[in-house]
């Protein structure tokens, strides 16, 4: 049987296959690739062994972020209960003390060269006392250091990270008591101390801006529930509540940076 001769037709059918080949070897490449399993994104929280911090950090797992979580060095060192709760949920366990630069800065050695995807501010100390007239410079200049100061120095410890990540995120738990516009009396170191991280929270989103970081900043007031730091007095519940925050976090882009929202996602007044 004699072989059919090609015709001109053939000759440019054979021509286009061989020369759209690396197009389409780009899409099985492609199509190959999203196949593979997204790495889990990492989110940091400052604070995680008790409350807010552990029930958010038990959420944000469930929906399969990988949590790193930060305890104070003395509660690692009494061997306190929480730990071990908040150990089989984290990967990691850092130690730091928001008074003490130095743990903050060894805690940052401590968690790598790996990118970091979100921050979560959460440890602070609470309102007590409620009168004006009962502060002191001490308790003025405490409730400054851990509510301000201390989120400060752990963003600054931990910017590289941040920038490292597709698209970093900073959340600095806040509180309706930040809010000047909000404000009825009483708890004045509290109040001061938030209104301080909220005025922390625009500064460094606009800075970000300016030096073209891809970060967010937001303030978030995450309810009032039930937690040592309010002697377990609430109006919102826990559960409703992180639920709650776990959506507001995981949709924060460069559009919300500079913002005070609270746990459902609401504008707050500063």
């Amino acid at each position: 049987m004699r072989s059919r001769p090609f015709t001109t037709s053939s000759r440019l059918a054979l021509i286009f296959n061989f020369l759209s080949f690396p197009t389409r070897l780009r899409h099985y490449q492609t199509s190959a690739s999203n196949l593979r399993p997204e790495m889990p994104r990492t989110a940091l929280l400052i604070g995680a062994n008790r409350g807010i911090g552990l029930n958010l950090a038990r959420a944000l797992s469930d929906q399969n972020w990988n949590v790193v979580a930060s305890i104070r060095p003395q509660t690692k060192e009494v061997n306190d209960p929480s730990v071990q709760e908040i150990e089989a949920i984290a990967s990691k366990i850092l130690t730091l003390d928001l008074s003490e630069e130095k743990t903050i800065a060894a805690a940052a050695e401590q968690f790598g060269d790996g990118p970091l995807d979100m921050l979560i501010n959460i440890a602070g100390i609470g309102p007590e006392p409620d009168n004006w007239y009962e502060h002191t410079a001490e308790i003025l200049k405490e409730k400054f250091a851990i509510n301000t100061v201390g989120p400060f120095l752990v963003v600054k410890h931990f910017h590289e990270s941040l920038k490292k990540a597709e698209k970093g995120v900073i959340v600095n738990i806040s509180s309706n008591a930040g809010s000047i516009t909000m404000c009825k009396g009483e708890d004045l170191g509290y109040r001061v101390s938030k209104a301080a991280l909220n005025m922390m929270t625009v500064t460094l989103a606009k800075e970000f801006q300016m030096n073209g970081d891809n970060i967010a900043v937001i303030a978030l007031n995450p309810g009032y529930v039930a937690t040592r730091l309010t002697n377990f007095r609430f109006r919102d519940n826990m559960e409703e509540c992180i639920a709650g925050i776990v959506k507001v976090v995981d949709n924060i882009g460069l559009e919300q940076t500079g913002t005070f929202v609270d746990w459902r996602g609401e504008t707050l007044p500063w």
